[in-house]
């Protein structure tokens, strides 16, 4: 049996602690499906769409060795798309022009508040986490008339955290926040 020095087993922990530094992103998988842009121009109901990030708002994710040790850290790329393209398609399908451009038309602006998506090893599996917060704002004749803040989580237990993974569960996540929003418009107006 072979016995490792001190300084070996001292350089391979901090190789593992500083590869927590190693920065990773993913982009978007997400598209406006085909006919959704036809289908909005046919609509009725007018209505204006933002998203955007509150300020100093970090998208960030990281992967975790054995539960404890950062092993990667994960920048959430074009989360802004994804959850304008889910919105745009999930507004369109409940009768909504999204690209209206009448002055009296609704403002729906969506404003990303924090963001999180991460991967803890626990040897034989990965628990996979994601969140997001938001906040909706809704104007009708520039008066503000809903203003709601929603946290969406969703985690699995998966054999693989990795990024590929990931990248799947934050799209979920997204497509539900998406729907929760969408409806919650229906409702107000």
């Amino acid at each position: 049996m072979k016995r490792f020095k001190l300084s070996q087993i001292i350089c391979t922990l901090l190789l593992a602690l500083l590869s927590g530094c190693i920065a990773d992103g993913f982009q978007s998988q997400a598209y406006v499906p085909d006919g959704v842009f036809a289908l909005s121009q046919q609509n009725r109901n007018p209505l204006t769409l933002e998203v955007r990030f509150a300020e100093d708002v970090d998208m960030l994710g990281h992967q975790y060795l054995f539960g404890l040790l950062p092993f990667t850290s994960l920048e959430l790329n074009d989360t802004q798309q994804q959850l304008y393209n889910a919105l745009f398609t999930h507004l369109v399908t409940s009768g909504y022009n999204v690209h209206s451009d009448s002055p009296e038309a609704p403002q729906l602006a969506i404003i990303i508040l924090h963001g999180h998506c991460s991967a803890f090893d626990l040897l034989a599996i990965r628990k996979n986490r994601c969140s997001l917060r938001l906040r909706m704002d809704l104007k009708e004749g520039g008066r503000l008339i809903s203003s709601q803040e929603e946290t969406y989580t969703q985690s699995e237990y998966h054999r693989f955290g990795f990024k590929a993974r990931l990248r799947a569960l934050m799209e979920q996540l997204l497509q539900t926040a998406a729907l929760d929003m969408s409806k919650r418009v229906k409702e107000l107006l």
